[in-house]
């Protein structure tokens, strides 16, 4: 997981960009092959509500690899959390 997030002057405002990348180690039975496994990129908007409390909203980027079952997937997500 990579994330870098850029605060808006000083204002609660911030922008944000996160990668993740995951990859399988070893080969399972039914499951899935060695290697690149999915990635999740994620473009957001976020606000300081508290010091403790940040709301986040933005587009999530899902790609999973094509296996022996199904192609290749994307899924494009509206996240907020």
């Amino acid at each position: 997981l990579g994330r870098l997030v850029r605060p808006i002057g000083e204002s609660p405002w911030s922008v944000a960009v996160w990668d993740e990348y995951f990859v399988t180690l070893d080969d399972t039975v039914g499951g899935p092959r060695q290697g690149f496994d999915q990635n999740r990129f994620f473009v957001t908007a976020l606000r300081k509500l508290t010091p403790a409390v940040t709301l986040e909203a933005g587009y999530l980027w899902h790609l999973q690899p094509a296996n022996q079952v199904r192609g290749t997937r994307h899924a494009h997500t509206v996240f907020t959390w």
